[in-house]
């Protein structure tokens, strides 16, 4: 007979209850399961595990991040600071560099519009190949991400274009996007992780708060998402990068930055 925590600590309390004979069961008739393990049994097992993640690290695209610490299997690394200040494109460029090297990665672009991820890489690279032609210093005009996004910069990047596809297609093949176009919850990205666990090595979420939530408290539900993002990277030992918002400042203190505090779902 199996019993829930609830059910043995009622029935423990009610030892003293008159009819405890009857309805505390015995500790030994439980079948309950032991969580823990010796230290010395688990050592060719911590082994097997270190061994088998020791090549899955991932770069953060910042040579002293990567110095410091890069990205380990297992980790929940957590991008976050004021709003506007350029965290989707530090995670994009993280995609980027990671993809170049060869890892396989899985972007979630729940804020992004269509096409976002792969029309801000391949205006990276038609600005530099615009950088590396010589007859630059002879046009006035220069790349401008908004102005090309909104196509009034054929005539200056257009001639770039077939090799900047080129480049998409040699470098980008393990980069691969999934953009938001429903309800999207923290269960719907656990079932599309574990629909790719074994065919990636990085994995990008961009961002918490474009989740869906039935819980009328932002904060909790926030929380509860962390906690399964979390438990996911656990669970398939493979890292992933989350990017949330700071909770609103208080505008007469100047903070340069946020404290784990100020991350909505921390506390």
């Amino acid at each position: 007979m199996y019993y829930t925590l609830d059910s043995l600590v009622w029935a423990l309390l009610a030892r003293d209850d008159k009819d405890h004979e009857t309805r505390v069961p015995r500790i030994m008739e439980l079948e309950i399961k032991n969580p823990f393990s010796s230290i010395a049994d688990d050592i060719e097992e911590e082994r097997r595990l270190r061994l088998l993640y020791k090549n899955t690290k991932a770069s953060f695209g910042v040579k002293y991040l990567d110095d410091a610490s890069p990205i380990n299997s297992n980790d929940l690394v957590l991008v976050t600071s004021r709003t506007g200040t350029g965290k989707s494109e530090f995670v994009a460029n993280m995609a980027q560099i990671n993809a170049r090297a060869g890892k396989r990665v899985h972007f979630f672009a729940l804020e992004a519009e269509a096409q976002e991820v792969l029309r801000r890489i391949k205006y990276k690279i038609l600005a530099d190949l615009f950088y590396s032609n010589s007859d630059r210093y002879f046009i006035t005009s220069k790349p401008r991400y908004a102005a090309w996004v909104r196509g009034e910069q054929e005539c200056l990047l257009s001639r770039f274009e077939a090799a900047a596809d080129e480049i998409l297609k040699r470098d980008f093949q393990s980069l691969f996007t999934r953009y938001r176009t429903g309800d999207f919850t923290a269960d719907d990205f656990v079932k599309d992780v574990l629909l790719i666990k074994e065919e990636t090595d990085l994995i990008i979420v961009d961002h918490l708060h474009y989740f869906d939530f039935d819980d009328e408290n932002e904060n909790r539900a926030m929380k509860t998402a962390i906690k399964k993002i979390r438990d996911i990277a656990l669970l398939i030992g493979k890292p992933v990068v989350l990017v949330a918002h700071v909770r609103k400042a208080d505008r007469r203190l100047k903070i340069l930055i946020p404290e784990t505090e100020d991350v909505h779902g921390s506390s």
